[in-house]
C-alpha cells in the first residue's frame, strides 16, 4: 500500500498518475541515489536516535524517499532494492533485509517507526 495523495494540489492528477507519484515505478539511477539518498551529517544525527539497524535503515529510507518522491510511503519495503542497499552501505548495515522488522513496526503503529518532526520539516535542497 502506498501513501494516498489528497488535497487540492493533487486533484488535477489522474488516478494512474497519483498512484505512480506515490510509488516507485522505476529504479533510481546511480546519480539519483547519490543526489537523493546520500546521508549527510544532519541525516545521520536523526538516524542515530534509533538503536536497531532495522529502524536506522527504515528512517534512512524514509529520508531518501521524501527527497526523491516528495512524500513518505506507507510501506518502506516498496523502495527499490538498490536504494535500500545504497543506504545500508552508508550506515554500515550488512543485512539490508533487516528493514523488514522496521516495516513490521510501521504496521503495528510503533511510535519510533516514523521519522521525527525535524526530518519531516527539514528543507531538502537536492
Amino acid at each position: 500500500m502506498v501513501s494516498t495523495i489528497t488535497g487540492h494540489a493533487a486533484e488535477f492528477l489522474s488516478d494512474g498518475r497519483r498512484a505512480a507519484y506515490a510509488s516507485f515505478t522505476e529504479v533510481p539511477s546511480l546519480s539519483d541515489l547519490e543526489k537523493f539518498f546520500f546521508l549527510d551529517a544532519f541525516d545521520r544525527d536523526v538516524i542515530a536516535r534509533s538503536c536497531a539497524d532495522s529502524h536506522r535503515l527504515g528512517v534512512a529510507i524514509r529520508i531518501g524517499t521524501v527527497r526523491y518522491k516528495g512524500l513518505f510511503l506507507e510501506d518502506p519495503l516498496t523502495v527499490p532494492r538498490p536504494a535500500v542497499d545504497y543506504l545500508a552501505e552508508q550506515l554500515g548495515i550488512g543485512d539490508a533485509s533487516s528493514v523488514k522488522k522496521y516495516a513490521d513496526a510501521v504496521d503495528r503503529g510503533h511510535p519510533d517507526s516514523r521519522p521525527g518532526r525535524d526530518v519531516a520539516h527539514r528543507r531538502f535542497d537536492a
